[in-house]
């Protein structure tokens, strides 16, 4: 018996057709698409908007301007509030300790420093090192300090550090807005207070505010100058003159060393004779004394030796 193919439908058909397919295809990613701008589109309204507002920043005194502003201006807020202190410790080898400490002093006075402290000595090893302890305005920190290692032949060492002190500066201002509150509470109670107890109540309460109010103000006063004035440790030492077979050897010092030492002897053995001439005189009473003390006791040994033979 034949068999018979059943005729396949239209539909059938035209989901089995490539072109068909792509059709298909074209139309569910439109569609793909359409769905979603539509949901995207609330982003970029408020996207819009807010560029709109960074636009305008400017005129409102934001931080985010033109090229010349911008991001600038934001850091420049942000540095101005930081309470930074700085502090530089170098150690320099300069060709002579005396001269490079003078210029030194005279580099911290010309960018509105002074000098804290100056201790110049010789070590064991016959070499002159300078101790200069300096205190410049902060702005002019490092540039100073630029100046100063200029001065060296070498840098031996040289460290830079900043300590954020902002969170203690807050703190210690908080307080002491506080204590001042308490303290003016205080003073109106001081004025209120009628019977003698209640006045010495009173004032002795109004005394222990006013002990933490000085203590936080001595606290803010000293953060404020370590703030405003940034200190420069500086060690100097004296190049040495000549190397000899890799081995230093400062010639000049040398000499400088051995006169001193010749001359110090010398005054030590004068200073001794002339102790030796003052001494002399009172050695010989101090002899006489002595020899005399000793005559007188024999005597009176002989004197009781004689006594008891006559007894017997």
């Amino acid at each position: 018996m034949p068999k018979i193919k059943k005729q396949k439908s239209t539909w059938y058909l035209f989901i089995n057709d490539n072109r068909s397919k792509l059709i298909i295809g074209f139309i569910i990613l439109g569609l793909g698409l359409f769905i979603g701008l539509m949901l995207f589109k609330p982003y970029v309204k408020n996207y819009n908007s807010v560029t709109s507002e960074m636009a305008n920043a400017p005129s409102r005194g934001g931080f985010i301007a033109n090229d010349n502003l911008g991001i600038k201006d934001f850091d420049s807020n942000i540095n101005s509030n930081l309470q930074i202190i700085k502090q530089a410790d170098l150690t320099l080898v300069v060709k002579q300790t005396n001269e490079a400490i003078t210029e030194t002093q005279n580099i911290a006075r010309n960018y509105g420093g002074y000098v804290g402290e100056v201790n110049i000595y010789e070590t064991n090893q016959r070499e002159k090192i300078g101790q200069v302890v300096l205190r410049v305005p902060t702005d002019s920190f490092d540039q100073v300090v630029t100046i100063i290692k200029n001065l060296a032949v070498k840098v031996e060492q040289e460290n830079i550090k900043a300590d954020d002190v902002t969170e203690e500066y807050l703190d210690l201002n908080a307080r002491l807005k506080n204590y001042q509150a308490v303290e003016t509470e205080y003073r109106d109670l001081l004025d209120l207070a009628e019977t003698v107890e209640e006045v010495i109540l009173v004032q002795k309460e109004l005394t222990l505010v006013r002990e933490q109010i000085e203590r936080l103000e001595s606290r803010l006063d000293y953060l404020t100058k370590r703030v405003d004035l940034a200190t420069i440790n500086i060690s100097f030492k004296s190049e040495a003159d000549v190397k000899l077979f890799g081995l230093v050897w400062n010639p000049i010092q040398e000499l400088k060393y051995g006169f001193n030492s010749l001359l110090a002897n010398l005054i030590d053995f004068v200073n001794l004779m002339i102790r030796f001439v003052f001494w002399l005189p009172l050695g010989i009473i101090y002899l006489m004394v002595i020899g005399l003390i000793i005559k007188i006791s024999l005597k009176i040994f002989k004197l009781i030796k004689t006594s008891n033979k006559i007894k017997k």
